[in-house]
């Protein structure tokens, strides 16, 4: 895990976002490095309610 926590430092900065980190015996495809999931959301926007056919 020390070179992705270095990769990871190198394109954040503290505080960190939230990250999910395992180790397995092998991955999906053969051909894969790496698997990463990330975390992500959108800035806060106005919404509408339930009923409103504009509702995000």
């Amino acid at each position: 895990m020390p070179a992705v926590n270095a990769v990871y430092r190198e394109h954040f900065s503290a505080p960190f976002p939230n990250r999910a980190s395992v180790v397995v015996a092998g991955l999906a495809r053969e051909e894969m490095l790496i698997e990463i999931v990330a975390y992500a959301c959108s800035p806060l926007r106005k919404t509408h309610h339930i009923g409103d056919a504009r509702a995000i």
